[in-house]
């Protein structure tokens, strides 16, 4: 009797640990026609000096990349790549991963939820951009904006329609800024796989909009793709008492109102620096080739201003317009300063 009682005090024992430990990890919409999921968890080892053990799963449906046994350290982290078949799978699901010492106590555990939505192959002709031989939504990979001392990550799925499987293992940019990897690093014909782009910005990149095209090498140096990416640089936010130079604008937008297609209107802005040291305007972004823009100069004494005139052009216009103007500059309470123009264009 004693023996039956401390099984069972050994079972709910484990039990309580593991509704202790689970970490729910939200995975959110899974398109259904991606056939496979990957992704990557990481566990930081803080409950023991040192331990060996492995990983487990609840279910065939979810495997792990590299070799399950492991040996840590305190402080040592430990990346857990995955995959998840997605075969026949819709609805609600769920997905657990535990880290067991040798023992098969539960170290940490993970629990994965996820929606997948039923496969409609004609959501694959969303996947119509094609960067050989890869097809993705995007017509190009956005990273957005970041300071120019912070790193920028940003992931995608694209979909390799290439007719052979491809070895995405160790790949290198021609950018030594910018990093590409792969999930999973084989990816099969007519298989989903992630893109994760990671920017390192320099500190002498250039602030404001970049837009280029990004060579992808794979082994040997062959090159596997070039896909356009476009981001946003800005300069380093600082303390309020590090601000000697400011800037002040006349206005921050301007409606230009109806404007005949073909016309061109322009207006004119006051750059002022009101700081205590001078203003230097680093760089001026448009978003628009239909926006131009004179500058009467760059950089600003205390107490003194310039003028910005900013034209539109509306040929090849049509209908309700809003584009912008970036002016990166030394302020550093605020680096980047946008002005916002309207228009109809009829």
């Amino acid at each position: 009797m004693l023996r039956k009682l401390l099984v069972i005090f050994a079972l709910l024992n484990c039990l309580a640990l593991s509704a202790q430990t689970l970490k729910t990890v939200d995975l959110g919409v899974i398109p259904g026609e991606l056939r496979t999921y990957a992704g990557e968890l990481i566990w930081i080892n803080d409950v023991s000096d040192s331990v060996t053990g492995t990983l487990w799963t609840n279910t065939a449906q979810l495997a792990f990349f590299e070799n399950t046994d492991f040996n840590s350290v305190r402080g040592d982290s430990l990346r857990i790549s995955y995959s998840i078949d997605l075969e026949g799978k819709t609805g609600d699901q769920q997905y657990e991963i535990r880290v067991l010492d040798t023992e098969g106590v539960i170290l940490y555990g993970f629990l994965l939820e996820a929606r997948i939505n039923p496969v409609d192959i004609e959501a694959l002709n969303s996947y119509r951009n094609d960067f050989f031989p890869f097809k993705a939504k995007q017509q190009v990979f956005n990273l957005g904006g970041t300071f120019i001392d912070q790193p920028l990550e940003r992931e995608f799925f694209i979909h390799n329609f290439g007719g052979d499987s491809l070895n995405l293992d160790d790949v290198r940019t021609n950018d030594d800024r910018i990093d590409v990897s792969f999930l999973p690093g084989k990816a099969a014909h007519n298989e989903f796989v992630r893109m994760k782009v990671v920017l390192n910005p320099e500190g002498n990149d250039r602030l404001g909009f970049t837009r280029k095209p990004l060579k992808v090498f794979g082994a040997n140096d062959e090159l596997i793709t070039v896909i356009p990416i476009q981001f946003t640089l800005e300069a380093p936010r600082r303390s309020y008492v590090d601000t000697n130079a400011q800037i002040a604008l006349s206005k921050i937008n301007h409606d230009f109102k109806v404007v005949k297609k073909g016309d061109i209107r322009e207006t004119i802005f006051t750059v002022t620096n009101v700081g205590s040291d001078k203003l230097i305007l680093k760089n001026l972004e448009v978003n628009c080739s239909c926006l131009t823009y004179e500058l009467g100069m760059n950089e600003i004494p205390p107490g003194e201003s310039t003028e910005l005139k900013v034209k539109y052009n509306s040929t090849g216009r049509v209908g309700y317009e809003r584009k912008t103007l970036a002016i990166f500059s030394n302020d550093s309470r605020q680096p980047t300063r946008v002005l916002t123009f309207r228009a109809h264009v009829k």
